[in-house]
């Protein structure tokens, strides 16, 4: 089994079923955080859903933030 890796721009699969605008906004802020440092990733998530409202944008503010942190943890292993 192959790891993802966003060097080579491969988004996450969806093994669950996610909305369309879900897996928006999940895949712009992977491309939006991949290279900046953690501690920005988690005041632009601890901000976004403290004043998000709409569900799908959470869960892919959160989506992204669960992806960013397995490849960074992958690096690490």
């Amino acid at each position: 089994m192959t790891q993802p890796s966003l060097k080579g721009r491969n988004k996450p699969t969806n093994s669950l079923h996610l909305s369309g605008e879900t897996i928006r906004v999940r895949d712009a802020l992977i491309d939006k955080f991949i290279d900046k440092p953690l501690s920005e990733l988690n005041d632009f998530i601890a901000i976004a859903l403290e004043t998000e409202q709409d569900e799908a944008k959470r869960l892919g503010v959160l989506a992204a933030r669960v992806y960013i942190l397995r490849m960074r943890i992958d690096t690490i292993a």
